[in-house]
């Protein structure tokens, strides 16, 4: 998991390479962790040329809808569509699902804090709690 905080008005689309040198995925047995994920699945909102080079360029599948003006783009100009993994794009929820829950468990209001505040950007201790709201947010069975 990878992630970097900023303010609330950046785009999110412009930390996209930077998260992407972040990522750390484990193997099973030793060995240096891998820095390339197999698919990335994303909103519209990464929708870009430049994103999709970026990931076709390092070799990294990618499940991103096309904005409504790229598609009539494609079609004017009489090139196929991009097709759109959809069982992958899916499994996007887990994700956006805590997001949520971290959205919905931060303080009301800065002096006087209902809740215990959620762990800082440095704190070790964040990874944790997203991964905890996702389990603990996941359906019986998955």
């Amino acid at each position: 998991m990878a992630f970097t905080l900023t303010a609330g008005n950046v785009n999110d689309c412009t930390q996209f390479e930077q998260v992407m040198t972040l990522i750390r995925i484990q193997r099973r047995g030793p060995g240096r962790p891998r820095t390339r994920p197999e698919r990335v699945a994303a909103d519209k909102g990464y929708s870009s040329t430049t994103i999709h080079t970026y990931l076709r360029r390092r070799g990294i599948k990618a499940a991103i809808p096309e904005r409504i003006d790229q598609i009539n783009g494609r079609i004017r100009r009489g090139e196929s569509r991009c097709r759109l993994d959809r069982a992958a794009y899916r499994r996007r929820n887990v994700v956006e699902r805590c997001f949520n829950k971290l959205k919905h468990n931060k303080p009301c209001h800065p002096l006087r804090q209902t809740r215990p505040p959620l762990p800082g950007p440095g704190h070790p201790g964040l990874p944790q709690t997203l991964t905890a709201l996702t389990l603990r947010t996941r359906p019986s069975g998955a």
